[in-house]
Protein backbone atom coordinates (compact mmCIF):
# COMPACT_ATOMS: atom_id res chain seq x y z
CA UNK A 1 0.00 0.00 0.00
CA UNK A 2 1.38 3.36 -1.06
CA UNK A 3 1.02 6.39 1.16
CA UNK A 4 2.30 9.63 -0.24
CA UNK A 5 2.97 12.25 2.42
CA UNK A 6 4.81 15.58 2.28
CA UNK A 7 8.24 15.81 3.88
CA UNK A 8 8.25 17.36 7.32
CA UNK A 9 7.99 21.13 6.95
CA UNK A 10 7.66 20.93 3.15
CA UNK A 11 4.89 22.55 1.16
CA UNK A 12 2.01 20.15 0.55
CA UNK A 13 2.52 19.79 -3.19
CA UNK A 14 1.12 16.70 -4.90
CA UNK A 15 3.64 14.94 -7.17
CA UNK A 16 3.34 15.91 -10.84
CA UNK A 17 3.04 12.25 -11.87
CA UNK A 18 0.00 11.95 -9.59
CA UNK A 19 -1.70 14.96 -11.18
CA UNK A 20 -0.92 13.48 -14.61
CA UNK A 21 -2.49 10.14 -13.68
CA UNK A 22 -5.61 11.87 -12.36
CA UNK A 23 -5.97 13.93 -15.53
CA UNK A 24 -5.49 10.89 -17.77
CA UNK A 25 -8.02 8.88 -15.77
CA UNK A 26 -10.59 11.68 -16.09
CA UNK A 27 -9.98 11.98 -19.84
CA UNK A 28 -10.24 8.21 -20.28
CA UNK A 29 -13.61 8.20 -18.52
CA UNK A 30 -14.63 11.54 -20.07
CA UNK A 31 -15.31 12.93 -16.59
CA UNK A 32 -14.91 16.67 -16.73
CA UNK A 33 -15.22 19.17 -13.87
CA UNK A 34 -18.83 20.04 -14.74
CA UNK A 35 -19.94 16.44 -13.99
CA UNK A 36 -21.94 15.97 -10.78
CA UNK A 37 -19.73 14.76 -7.93
CA UNK A 38 -16.57 15.38 -9.94
CA UNK A 39 -14.46 16.77 -7.10
CA UNK A 40 -15.35 13.88 -4.76
CA UNK A 41 -14.61 11.38 -7.54
CA UNK A 42 -11.25 13.03 -8.27
CA UNK A 43 -10.31 13.02 -4.58
CA UNK A 44 -11.26 9.33 -4.31
CA UNK A 45 -9.14 8.63 -7.39
CA UNK A 46 -6.18 10.41 -5.78
CA UNK A 47 -6.66 8.38 -2.61
CA UNK A 48 -6.70 5.17 -4.67
CA UNK A 49 -3.28 6.17 -6.03
CA UNK A 50 -1.91 6.48 -2.49
CA UNK A 51 -2.35 10.15 -1.69
CA UNK A 52 -3.46 10.49 1.92
CA UNK A 53 -2.36 13.90 3.19
CA UNK A 54 -5.34 16.30 3.18
CA UNK A 55 -3.27 19.25 1.93
CA UNK A 56 -1.71 17.21 -0.86
CA UNK A 57 -5.14 15.86 -1.82
CA UNK A 58 -6.49 19.39 -2.08
CA UNK A 59 -3.51 20.43 -4.22
CA UNK A 60 -3.83 17.41 -6.54
CA UNK A 61 -7.56 17.98 -7.03
CA UNK A 62 -7.08 21.71 -7.62
CA UNK A 63 -4.30 21.25 -10.19
CA UNK A 64 -5.99 18.38 -12.05
CA UNK A 65 -9.29 20.26 -12.13
CA UNK A 66 -7.60 23.36 -13.53
CA UNK A 67 -6.01 21.33 -16.36
CA UNK A 68 -9.29 19.56 -17.12
CA UNK A 69 -11.23 22.85 -17.10
CA UNK A 70 -8.85 24.12 -19.78
CA UNK A 71 -9.24 20.98 -21.86
CA UNK A 72 -13.04 20.99 -21.57
CA UNK A 73 -13.12 24.59 -22.86
CA UNK A 74 -10.80 23.88 -25.81
CA UNK A 75 -11.76 23.49 -29.48
CA UNK A 76 -9.98 20.11 -29.45
CA UNK A 77 -12.32 18.74 -26.75
CA UNK A 78 -15.32 20.05 -28.70
CA UNK A 79 -14.09 18.13 -31.75
CA UNK A 80 -13.45 15.01 -29.67
CA UNK A 81 -16.98 15.12 -28.27
CA UNK A 82 -18.37 15.42 -31.82
CA UNK A 83 -16.52 12.29 -32.99
CA UNK A 84 -18.55 9.30 -34.14
CA UNK A 85 -16.08 6.91 -32.54
CA UNK A 86 -13.69 7.36 -29.60
CA UNK A 87 -11.26 4.87 -28.10
CA UNK A 88 -9.48 5.88 -24.91
CA UNK A 89 -6.28 4.18 -23.74
CA UNK A 90 -6.23 2.16 -26.96
CA UNK A 91 -3.71 -0.70 -26.69
CA UNK A 92 -1.84 -2.02 -29.70
CA UNK A 93 0.59 -4.84 -30.41
CA UNK A 94 2.18 -6.11 -33.60
CA UNK A 95 5.43 -7.64 -34.85
CA UNK A 96 8.01 -5.29 -36.28
CA UNK A 97 8.50 -5.50 -40.08
CA UNK A 98 11.30 -8.07 -39.64
CA UNK A 99 9.12 -10.19 -37.38
CA UNK A 100 11.84 -10.10 -34.73
CA UNK A 101 10.17 -8.15 -31.95
CA UNK A 102 6.78 -7.27 -30.60
CA UNK A 103 5.84 -3.59 -30.72
CA UNK A 104 3.38 -2.60 -27.99
CA UNK A 105 1.93 0.55 -26.57
CA UNK A 106 -1.17 2.43 -25.52
CA UNK A 107 -2.50 5.54 -27.24
CA UNK A 108 -4.27 8.05 -24.98
CA UNK A 109 -7.07 8.70 -27.46
CA UNK A 110 -8.00 7.71 -31.00
CA UNK A 111 -11.14 9.14 -32.55
CA UNK A 112 -12.90 9.21 -35.89
CA UNK A 113 -14.76 12.21 -37.26
CA UNK A 114 -16.20 11.38 -40.66
CA UNK A 115 -13.53 9.44 -42.51
CA UNK A 116 -10.69 11.16 -40.64
CA UNK A 117 -8.87 9.37 -37.81
CA UNK A 118 -6.99 11.38 -35.19
CA UNK A 119 -4.78 10.31 -32.33
CA UNK A 120 -4.03 12.50 -29.34
CA UNK A 121 -1.38 12.13 -26.68
CA UNK A 122 -2.14 14.32 -23.65
CA UNK A 123 0.67 15.88 -21.64
CA UNK A 124 0.51 17.60 -18.27
CA UNK A 125 4.08 18.93 -18.37
CA UNK A 126 4.25 22.64 -17.64
CA UNK A 127 5.82 24.81 -20.35
CA UNK A 128 6.37 28.57 -20.23
CA UNK A 129 5.74 29.07 -23.97
CA UNK A 130 5.50 27.21 -27.28
CA UNK A 131 9.29 27.12 -27.77
CA UNK A 132 9.69 25.56 -24.32
CA UNK A 133 6.93 23.04 -25.14
CA UNK A 134 8.71 22.06 -28.37
CA UNK A 135 11.98 21.64 -26.45
CA UNK A 136 10.19 19.34 -23.98
CA UNK A 137 8.76 17.34 -26.90
CA UNK A 138 12.24 16.79 -28.33
CA UNK A 139 14.02 16.21 -24.99
CA UNK A 140 11.51 13.69 -23.69
CA UNK A 141 11.04 11.97 -27.05
CA UNK A 142 7.33 12.72 -27.27
CA UNK A 143 7.69 13.25 -31.03
CA UNK A 144 9.15 9.75 -31.41
CA UNK A 145 6.39 8.37 -29.19
CA UNK A 146 3.72 9.85 -31.45
CA UNK A 147 5.56 8.55 -34.52
CA UNK A 148 5.30 5.03 -33.03
CA UNK A 149 1.56 5.54 -32.52
CA UNK A 150 1.13 6.65 -36.14
CA UNK A 151 3.13 3.61 -37.29
CA UNK A 152 0.89 1.34 -35.22
CA UNK A 153 -2.26 2.75 -36.80
CA UNK A 154 -0.77 2.48 -40.28
CA UNK A 155 0.32 -1.11 -39.63
CA UNK A 156 -2.83 -2.34 -37.91
CA UNK A 157 -5.60 -0.25 -39.47
CA UNK A 158 -4.07 0.81 -42.78
CA UNK A 159 -4.87 4.45 -42.02
CA UNK A 160 -2.62 7.45 -41.53
CA UNK A 161 -4.16 9.55 -38.78
CA UNK A 162 -3.68 13.15 -37.87
CA UNK A 163 -1.53 13.08 -34.75
CA UNK A 164 -1.47 15.65 -31.96
CA UNK A 165 0.30 16.15 -28.69
CA UNK A 166 -2.01 18.18 -26.48
CA UNK A 167 -0.21 20.06 -23.72
CA UNK A 168 -2.62 21.19 -21.02
CA UNK A 169 -0.32 23.81 -19.46
CA UNK A 170 1.61 26.02 -21.83
CA UNK A 171 1.62 29.37 -20.03
CA UNK A 172 -1.74 28.42 -18.55
CA UNK A 173 -3.34 27.38 -21.85
CA UNK A 174 -4.06 24.25 -23.88
CA UNK A 175 -1.65 24.07 -26.82
CA UNK A 176 -1.80 21.43 -29.55
CA UNK A 177 1.31 20.31 -31.43
CA UNK A 178 0.61 18.67 -34.78
CA UNK A 179 2.93 15.86 -35.82
CA UNK A 180 4.05 16.31 -39.43
CA UNK A 181 5.70 12.98 -40.11
CA UNK A 182 9.26 13.97 -39.41
CA UNK A 183 9.00 14.96 -35.77
CA UNK A 184 8.56 18.66 -36.48
CA UNK A 185 5.35 20.65 -36.14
Amino acid sequence: VWRILPEEGARAWAPAWMVGKLVHRAIELERMPDAPGFEAWLEASARSLGLSDARMLKDAVRRAQRLLDRLAASPLWTEIQAAEQRMHEAPYAYLDPDGDASVRGTIDLVYRLGERWTLVDFKTDRAKDRAHMEAIIREKGYDRQVARYVQAMETLLDVTPRAFICFLDVAGRVTVWAWQGNGDS
